[in-house]
């Protein structure tokens, strides 16, 4: 037997509040812990460069991506230039991201966070990192240089 439930728009806003506090309760858009070193994002909300701070030190990154995408055994550039980097987080089950303002997922693997981290600890200038991306549902590899800022 089906049930007729009458909502207010007062009740459809609270519930679709309540669904997207829910979906993003594992973004961490102020930092993630990883070998002694915390990266965050410098801007949230418009988003920017990647903070790596070890020892309480802090260093700003800029973020350079290049998407690059398989289609029918050719190799084709999905997107290449500066990424606004506007929340990281851990799942669970499948590891590290980073969003940039324009909704591009990257998978940070362990490696590449081992990278960033021993980076940060030696102060290096430039760093560049690897893994798999997605822009608007569509798979690619990324390669990222992570470059120091004044």
């Amino acid at each position: 037997m089906k049930k007729v439930i009458r909502l207010i728009e007062s009740d459809l806003v609270n519930i679709v509040k309540r669904v997207v506090t829910e979906s993003n309760k594992n973004i961490l858009t102020e930092s993630i812990d990883y070998s002694g070193v915390k990266m965050s994002v410098f801007n949230k909300e418009y988003g920017g460069p990647v903070v790596l701070t070890y020892k309480g030190k802090s260093t700003k990154y800029s973020v350079n991506v290049i998407v690059k995408k398989s289609i029918l055994g050719k190799e084709i550039t999905a997107y290449k230039g500066p990424i606004s980097v506007v929340a990281l987080w851990k799942d669970p089950a499948k590891g590290f991201f980073a969003k940039d303002n324009t909704d591009k997922v990257f998978k940070l693997p362990s490696t590449e966070l081992q990278k960033m981290a021993d980076a940060a600890k030696t102060n290096d200038k430039k760093i560049d990192i690897a893994g798999t991306g997605e822009i608007k549902g569509i798979e690619g590899q990324f390669i990222a240089t992570l470059t120091q800022t004044a």
